[in-house]
């Protein structure tokens, strides 16, 4: 009997390929790689994230893709001519009296924003001090045209107070001397008004901190009222601004002393010159001093509506002249020539006129907050877009790899 078992003389079992159709062979599976470098793949992308959410960078990027960034130069040096011309045309014998203030030095506690090293007016002038004010007067006697000139030389710094609500404090923190001086009505200023009061409230409604109600007052400013460019002379008053839905840098300033003060914040007027890269010109300029509190420090900061800049002084200005919260005070700066006269009224021609060049420094500071309006959605739809991007970016290159291993 043949033995127990396969026979010997049978051939190993062969294994052929599949066939495909059309006769090709099927090819052979790969065997199946690790998944670990995918894993470590995701926590080198989850670390990236989070370093990148936590990185300094990440608000300064978002800031400039919703376009609330600007550059400004770190400082200026330039020099300003003024010049003020008065022609009286009729009338009998006519005295004139010009009073501007004289430029300070203007500082905080990390030195000088404004640096006034020369000041050559022609002809000399009387000085007269008074409000805390130094005046330059000159007076003439019988004149049918009188000229005066002014030139300046000023170092101006860029400051950028970096204040948020937490560190703002509240309008009940502010000094009892503040309050006195800068929450009242004032020439053109008037937050006692029902309809200025009311407005006021409604603006700043559950915004307790004083950075916060300056914010939303500037918000609405920026939102609801016009800049005229084309006015002159004697500013608007509050209440006439607001039926307008318009103003000039005065007009927008007045008005937004107005809303502070009723919303008990100390704000006041600060006047001087700015210069416009853009046109390469000097111009008569108004803006706002508000007080603001910075942890246990108080003081003041500066807000430009009609130049969209909160908190925030560039070094493309000079201040000539600060409100003192005296309304007689504020109204006589606007009427800085008098005259009177004897016989039939004369006529005067004013021609105020400012010149000179700025050399900015090369040296430039980002301020990440320019003070814009704010908008609610920019901001989530740029962090999205920042850290979507390049986590995206990563999965098209994983993906690729992933279909050359295959």
């Amino acid at each position: 009997m043949a033995p127990d078992g396969p026979p010997t003389d049978r051939q190993a079992p062969q294994h052929h390929p599949a066939q495909m159709p059309g006769g090709e062979a099927a090819p052979r599976p790969r065997p199946k790689k690790s998944g670990l470098w995918k894993v470590i793949a995701l926590a080198v992308i989850f670390i990236i994230l989070i370093a990148f959410l936590a990185s300094p960078w990440l608000p300064m990027l978002v800031d400039r893709l919703t376009g609330h960034g600007r550059s400004y130069p770190e400082s200026a040096h330039f020099w300003v001519n003024r010049t003020i011309g008065v022609d009286v045309a009729g009338g009998g014998v006519i005295d004139l009296r010009v009073r501007v203030p004289m430029p300070e030095d203007i500082g905080n506690g990390s030195g000088l924003m404004q640096d006034r090293q020369v000041t050559d007016p022609d002809p000399l002038p009387l000085l007269d001090a008074s409000g805390g004010t130094n005046w330059m007067v000159w007076e003439g006697s019988s004149v049918r045209s009188y000229v005066v000139t002014i030139g300046y030389e000023f170092e101006a710094r860029l400051v950028w107070w970096d204040i948020t609500k937490d560190s703002s404090g509240t309008p009940a923190e502010v000094p009892q001397a503040t309050r006195a001086q800068y929450l009242g009505d004032e020439w053109k200023i008037v937050p006692s008004d029902p309809t200025v009061a009311q407005l006021s409230a409604s603006i700043t409604a559950g915004e307790p901190t004083v950075y916060g109600r300056l914010r939303a007052i500037y918000d609405y400013l920026n939102e609801n009222i016009q800049y005229e460019s084309t006015r002159a002379g004697t500013p608007k008053d509050c209440l006439q601004t607001l039926s307008d839905r318009s103003g000039d840098c005065d007009d927008q300033s007045i008005l937004f002393c107005s809303l502070a003060r009723a919303a008990g914040v100390p704000a006041w007027l600060e006047f001087g010159s700015l210069y416009d890269s853009g046109s390469r010109a000097w111009g008569a300029h108004a803006w706002v001093r508000a007080f603001m509190l910075a942890g246990a420090d108080a003081g003041w900061a500066n807000i430009d509506v009609v130049n969209q800049e909160f908190l925030i002084r560039p070094a493309n200005r000079y201040t000539e002249w600060v409100d003192d919260g005296n309304g007689t005070d504020l109204q006589a700066y606007y009427k800085y020539i008098n005259y009177s006269y004897f016989g039939p009224a004369p006529q005067l021609t004013v021609d105020d006129r400012l010149s000179g060049n700025l050399v900015p420094s090369s040296a430039t500071i980002y301020v990440p907050a320019m003070g814009r309006p704010s908008t609610p959605w920019p901001e989530p739809l740029a962090v999205v877009l920042v850290v979507a991007a390049p986590a995206l970016a990563i999965k098209v290159v994983l993906s690729k790899r992933k279909r050359k291993d295959s």
